[in-house]
């Protein structure tokens, strides 16, 4: 029933659900429907020398933003190759370097933040790049979802991963492009291998992976920015973020790689924090100082 209502609500036109969406931000964000304090609370660590009427104005951005981005991602589940890849667009030398990694036949890791909107461009660059996208999820416990979720971001040829298999797959000897994309911004649960660094001044988990994998398999990392210059459009750049030879220590981690990580997302989420996803705890585990 559930998967039925999602396609049929995507089948809508993008201009009615902007509208549902504007409904949806005023019950949200006035009535505090969904993790106000939190939102409010990760701002006060994050901007602490910003007032509290400019992070208030920060968070009722964010929340525009964050309902757009619920729109939006169900309108993934109906729409066309043509429309995601004019609303989506490579800006700087991306489509260059794409190529250039096409070409070599060469795999490659990109890190990615909560920026909105992440699965926009995803589907994007499955769509127009000529390398095989291969976005890391987690299994959905609901099997019909899992299925509905899977086939929305493959409909464009990507290849998504999940987590439990992706070290053998992102390890395994690779002939052709494939850009597994890895989104580490969050806090990995206690039991998770996990390494610490600051992050807005704090000293925060993240996930290890891409320290590990990236050495392992000897590849190439790149930063995917996301930026949004209007409603319903999104610019995303490729830049290089880490390359081999790797400095590894004696596990085979190469550190450097998630210290890089963090201060390039710390100044992406400076430069537009309103497209962040603040809803997060991301510093319920950080270091007392």
């Amino acid at each position: 029933m559930i998967p039925f209502l999602i396609k049929s609500f995507a089948r809508l036109p993008l201009w009615f659900l902007y509208l549902i969406s504007d409904v949806l931000f005023v019950v949200v964000y006035y009535g505090k429907l969904y993790r106000k304090k939190v939102v409010l609370s990760n701002l006060q660590i994050a901007f602490p020398e910003k007032t509290q009427q400019e992070r208030e104005k920060i968070a009722k951005a964010f929340y525009r933003n964050f309902c757009d981005f619920i729109i939006e991602t169900l309108k993934a589940f109906h729409v066309s190759e043509d429309e995601i890849v004019r609303r989506t667009r490579p800006v700087g030398n991306s489509l260059e370097i794409a190529q250039e990694l096409a070409d070599k036949k060469q795999p490659f890791i990109v890190l990615a933040t909560h920026h909105i909107s992440w699965e926009w461009v995803s589907l994007s660059c499955s769509a127009e790049l000529d390398v095989i996208v291969s976005p890391i999820y987690k299994k959905l416990a609901n099997e019909q979802m899992e299925k509905l979720i899977f086939d929305m971001r493959s409909q464009f040829g990507a290849v998504p991963v999940e987590m439990r298999k992706s070290s053998k797959e992102i390890t395994k000897k690779q002939e052709k492009a494939i850009a597994y994309i890895l989104v580490g911004d969050q806090t990995p649960a206690g039991h998770n291998r996990q390494y610490w660094t600051e992050f807005f001044g704090k000293e925060v988990p993240f996930f290890v992976g891409a320290a590990r994998l990236a050495p392992q398999a000897n590849l190439p990392i790149y930063f995917v920015r996301i930026t949004k210059p209007k409603r319903g459009y999104y610019n995303y750049s490729l830049e290089p973020l880490h390359t081999p030879p790797y400095n590894t220590d004696k596990n085979g981690n190469d550190f450097s790689i998630l210290d890089e990580y963090s201060k390039i997302i710390e100044e992406a989420v400076r430069t537009s924090p309103e497209n962040w996803l603040w809803t997060h705890k991301r510093w319920k585990r950080a270091k007392k100082d």
